[in-house]
């Protein structure tokens, strides 16, 4: 089992492009941003919102934002989840809607979850001071730059009490912004690759490194690596790294009553990529829960829960 842990851990060293739109530091705790293909199974509801304010030092620097519920129906068998999300980037902006099914299937001690997403989006070129693709074309000073149409995504999930694995694409079509001859051309979906294991003796003290990669045709390689902890089910912590050398820390808390608050700050400390500067993201969350805690399983002691 280790053995496999490992590979998965490498395996995107080897099939990953790169990445481009939003990017979270906080993804191993909103899985659903990225996979239509999972709600946590152990949930019984969940509402979440999550906000990222990028590279302060840039002109019209990016801001993401994602409100998000899930609600789970026979115990955890099927899930439905509702996200809605804008994301603004010199000018462009590109808002959603939608929604998602998950089917989970137990197999053994772990979970298959099958999913599916079908959501509205709106894109819109802010700047019309901008060249249209080819330079050699006129510069866009007038006209509206919108687009609507429907979206689709689809993922899939393999998790347990400690191992995490995510596939997901959360947006197949709309991915070559404003070219309405393109809008449904698959090309350059982005492909999200997470994976994440617990390492804990006691549920007190728990180990939870994650690694992210994006996978975008034509892009180069990008990918995260976080090695988060929490102790004594309250206290969260977390450091990162990304291939382009940001560096990353986290820490938040956890109640016992199911609230969730996280905060992240990260920054370009080496010379190539200092000029873009700090980026804040900050997470606040609840989730009731079917059985037990949302991140790790508890304890009984005399027939009775501990608490």
């Amino acid at each position: 089992m280790r053995l496999l842990i490992a590979l998965l851990f490498l395996l995107p060293a080897f099939v990953s492009f790169g990445q481009l739109k939003y990017k979270f530091k906080q993804y191993m705790l909103h899985q659903t941003i990225y996979n239509p293909g999972y709600v946590d199974p152990d949930t019984k509801f969940s509402f979440n919102t999550l906000y990222r304010r990028q590279w302060l030092r840039q002109q019209n620097y990016p801001e993401a934002f994602f409100a998000y519920a899930h609600y789970n129906f026979d115990g955890g068998t099927h899930a439905v989840a509702g996200i809605l999300s804008n994301d603004l980037i010199n000018k462009y902006n590109q808002f959603e809607i939608s929604a998602s099914y998950v089917y989970n299937i137990p197999v053994g001690d772990y979970n298959l979850g099958l999913g599916a997403k079908l959501g509205f989006m709106e894109q819109n070129l802010l700047n019309t001071n901008l060249t249209y693709f080819d330079p050699v074309e006129p510069v866009l000073a007038e006209g509206d730059y919108t687009t609507k149409f429907l979206n689709l995504g689809t993922g899939i999930s393999f998790t347990s009490r400690d191992l995490s694995l995510h596939f997901g694409i959360p947006q197949l079509f709309g991915n070559r912004f404003i070219n309405d001859d393109a809008i449904y051309d698959t090309k350059n979906a982005h492909l999200f690759f997470n994976a994440g294991y617990k390492f804990h003796r006691t549920d007190w003290f728990i180990l939870y490194p994650n690694i992210m990669t994006y996978i975008v045709r034509g892009s180069k390689f990008h990918g995260s690596f976080h090695m988060n902890f929490l102790a004594s089910q309250l206290v969260w912590g977390g450091v990162g790294i990304d291939t382009d050398l940001t560096l990353n820390a986290s820490a938040g808390l956890f109640t016992q009553s199911g609230f969730r608050v996280v905060y992240s700050i990260d920054n370009r400390f080496f010379p190539k990529n200092q000029t873009t500067g700090v980026s804040h993201e900050i997470s606040v969350s609840y989730a009731k829960t079917i059985k037990d805690n949302p991140f790790s399983r508890r304890k009984y002691k005399g027939g009775r829960r501990r608490r």
